[in-house]
């Protein structure tokens, strides 16, 4: 008995993995934020770096952003860029009041169902 729950233990293990390596594997498009300038009481600017997996054209990247407020409340976006290129960006969001986080959900492409 002990030894067919270790074997069940491990093949879940194993899926597991498997699964992981190939999320991991087959994204589109992967990205990341830099630093954000709060300017002023008006809007916010930041950059990110996206990266294009081999046939991905960016006019299909859509990378989505928030600015959040001291209370955590919403004061910009969400947002919906679309970067120019693969590579580092600047972009400047407008906010309904003073901002002090921004919050990068990441870029997904067709095909590609969780934003990176």
């Amino acid at each position: 008995m002990l030894l067919i729950v270790a074997a069940a233990a491990l093949a879940a293990v194993g899926v597991w993995f498997v699964v992981t390596i190939g999320w991991v594997a087959d994204a589109k498009v992967t990205s990341s934020i830099g630093g954000w300038t709060v300017n002023g009481e008006k809007s916010v600017t930041f950059t990110y770096t996206v990266t294009l997996g081999k046939n991905v054209n960016p006019a299909d990247v859509r990378c989505e952003v928030t600015a959040q407020a001291k209370d955590f409340s919403s004061v910009g976006g969400p947002v919906t860029i679309v970067p120019p290129s693969g590579g580092t960006h600047s972009y400047t969001m407008r906010t309904s009041r003073h901002a002090v986080y921004v919050s990068w959900a990441g870029c997904s492409a067709p095909g590609q169902s969780n934003p990176r």
